[in-house]
Parts: C-alpha cells; structure tokens; sequence
C-alpha cells in the first residue's frame, strides 16, 4: 500500500492476547466508558494497472483510560491499545448502502480480529457511542441504537466514497474508521493495572528487540531494504490454508515463528512465500530478499 511517509508502519497486525486482556480488564473496571467514531477518505493514489477495483478500509482501534480521582487529574490519558486492520474489496460489494452493510457489519462482529466490542449506545449499555465529524465545529452525534447505527453511518461513507470513486473512473480508493475509546476508571484500580500494563510492554519491548537485532545484523552483511514501490504493490489479504499460494501448507511465520491463523492479515511475496504483514514490512525496512528462499526484490 501507498502511504505518506509519516504513516509506513499504519499496517495490519497482530493483536497481542495480553493486550486484549488488559483493554477487557479496564473496560470491567471503568465507571464511563465512550467510543468516538470518525470515518474519511484518505489521498490513496490511483492505480489503473489493476484488472478490477479495489476498495481498501483501514480500520484503527485506540483505547485511552483516565482516573476517575480529580486529585489524580494531571496524570492524563494512558494509551492501552492501538491497533490497525486492513481490508479490501471489489468496489461491487459497496454498489449500495446494503451490500457495503453486509460487509461492515461481518468485520465488526468478528472477535477473533477486532479488539474490542463497539456495542452499545442505548438504553440498556453503559458504553456510548458517539459519531464524530472532522470538522471540528460540528456537534457529535449519539448513536441510539448502537451496533446498527455504527454499520449503518459507516457503510452511507463507504457507499458514497466508492460511487464518487467508480464515477470519476478510478481503480483504487481508500477509507479510514477510526475508533477511540475512551475509558474511565478508579484511581487504585487503574494504577494496579498500568503496573501489570508497563511489565507486559516490558517483555514486548525485548522481543521486539531480539527480532530488531536479528534484522540488523542481516544488514551487516551487506542486505539493502526493498524499494518502497516494490513494497507497496505486494498484494495483502486475509490467510487460508487451503490458499493456491499456499502449495507448500506454509503454516507459520517464518519472521516471528507465530502460526498463520486463518483469517489473519498476511502479505504474498512474488515467490509466493507469505508473512504476518507487520513482520514482513519491517523485514523489508532492512533487507530486500525472502526470508526463506532469498528471492530479491527491487532495492532501493
């Protein structure tokens, strides 16, 4: 994918269990709990080489807590989860409001990829959820029928974007939803778990570490990062074992060593070999050839 250089790493990845576990033990705790929802069309650049349409939505997942203590006011937000997923489709599923809600509401009803739930907003939920619009002045909207009203909005945006898209005679068009999470919680409750937080990021932190210094030390050996344009056209979908380009039932990441599940976000190489995307673009920061057969691509 093509994105500004500010934005390279806003790729899919993996959402840590424990990460997920925490976000779920501060939603149990808080005493207030809103989702501010955005959507908008990004500067994606136009690709006419494709055979057919496609229809690219990011979706990002940032969850903010807060203590509920106003003498523990100057301690800010802490940022617990930020998470970003990638779809795409044939502009076809999005010819109308209800096909685009079709594949909307498939996306977010699905808990093995997506953080955290986005119900709520009625009467009987203590979650709002409130649709936010980018010009900064408008009022924000109250969902008041929850999971509906979301796929709904989101799927008009997306609706509209492809039609003005397919109208204007372009191949590709990009989208970004935005979902903030906002949390309140009690002061000791919350220091207790931005202790259990702080150990976890820890232990990441080092693993990311030992994985950073086994791609820098391929670069000491004289490896060269990819060129960003060959990067951006690696084709990016979701994992399925039984997957043509799968002949060799590749069943992990040979980058991390973590199992492709299926349904998640996997990038193709043009030796067929495939990665988590998230491991992938940063093996290519570093170096310009496969992992497992050395295949070379463009370098910079």
């Amino acid at each position: 994918m093509a994105h500004d250089d500010d934005d390279q790493y806003l790729y899919p990845v993996d959402i840590y269990d424990e990460e997920r576990n925490l976000n779920n033990l501060i939603d149990s705790s808080a005493t207030e709990r809103s989702i501010y929802i955005t959507a908008r069309k990004t500067n994606y650049p136009d690709n006419q080489s494709l055979s057919s349409p496609r229809f690219y939505m990011e979706f990002c997942f940032l969850h903010r807590t807060r203590c509920s203590d106003i003498r523990h006011s100057a301690d800010s937000d802490t940022n617990i989860l930020s998470t970003w997923l990638e779809f795409h489709h044939p502009f076809d599923r999005f010819a109308s409001v209800e096909g685009a809600k079709a594949v909307v509401a498939r996306i977010l009803s699905d808990e093995e990829t997506i953080p955290y739930s986005v119900n709520g907003g009625d009467s009987r939920s203590s979650q709002s959820l409130l649709w936010t619009d980018l010009d900064a002045s408008a009022a924000l909207e109250l969902f008041q029928h929850g999971f509906d009203d979301v796929v709904t909005r989101i799927s008009e945006a997306a609706a509209r974007i492809v039609s003005e898209a397919a109208a204007a005679g372009r191949k590709v068009v990009e989208m970004v939803i935005t979902f903030d999470k906002r949390t309140v919680v009690p002061h000791d409750e919350l220091q207790r778990l931005i202790a259990h937080y702080v150990e976890y990021r820890q232990d990441t932190e080092l693993n990311r570490a030992i994985g950073q210094s086994f791609s820098e030390s391929a670069g000491r050996f004289g490896s060269v990062p990819a060129a960003k344009s060959a990067v951006e056209a690696l084709e990016r979908f979701r994992y399925e074992r039984s997957s043509a380009r799968d002949e060799d039932d590749q069943s992990k990441c040979v980058i991390c060593m973590e199992e492709l599940t299926i349904g998640s976000h996997v990038t193709c190489l043009p030796c067929s070999h495939i990665f988590h995307g998230g491991c992938i673009l940063e093996w290519l920061n570093d170096n310009h050839t496969c992992p497992l057969c050395r295949f070379k691509l463009p370098s910079q």
